[in-house]
């Protein structure tokens, strides 16, 4: 009896990290760092309908507030700034193992960030192909480095009106 728990026991955690890689579907995933609720879009954007990926760590999941003395969402970018490359790099770097076949894949990847006046990155969401090959795994390691990593700097005095911005200027990643 013993053995046969222990049998079960290995193949329960070895289905479970197989689960953790397993092709991008539609509804609620728990990973290591955070849970996602994946969403598949009805619309067909010329390369099948996309899966938008929405982690649960976000702060302003009913929007970004506007500022005090105005209802919308900041528009003036100019005085926004965050390290695209720094973004990009992070991506790679997670994906590294798998460049040649992302690559021949013709993988896309889109991100969008929220972040405070502070700087501090409090919201992600992804974007990725129909038949997308990155998995969920790589989607909560790529978020918690960016979540670690990346941080905005304003400029000017708009944004000190404000409590929180989307940066939505990033363009996609391409492998």
């Amino acid at each position: 009896m013993k053995k046969l728990t222990i049998i079960l026991s290995v193949i329960s955690c070895t289905l479970m990290r197989c689960a953790a890689q397993t092709k991008i579907q539609e509804g609620e995933i728990k990973a290591k760092n955070a849970s996602y609720s994946i969403k598949k879009s009805t619309m067909d954007f010329g390369n099948g309908h996309p899966y938008f990926i929405f982690s649960s760590k976000k702060k302003y999941e009913h929007g970004v507030p506007g500022a005090s003395n105005w209802s919308l969402p900041m528009v003036k970018k100019v005085d926004f700034h965050v390290d695209e490359g720094q973004t990009k790099d992070i991506v790679y770097d997670v994906l590294r193992s798998r460049a040649k076949e992302l690559h021949e894949h013709n993988e896309s990847f889109d991100v969008w960030f929220v972040f405070e006046v502070s700087g501090k990155l409090t919201d992600t969401y992804f974007t990725l192909q129909e038949n997308t090959i990155i998995t969920t795994k790589e989607i909560d390691t790529i978020d918690a480095h960016l979540r670690a990593e990346v941080i905005a700097t304003f400029t000017g005095k708009d944004y000190q009106n404000y409590k929180a911005a989307n940066y939505t200027n990033l363009k996609p990643i391409q492998f």
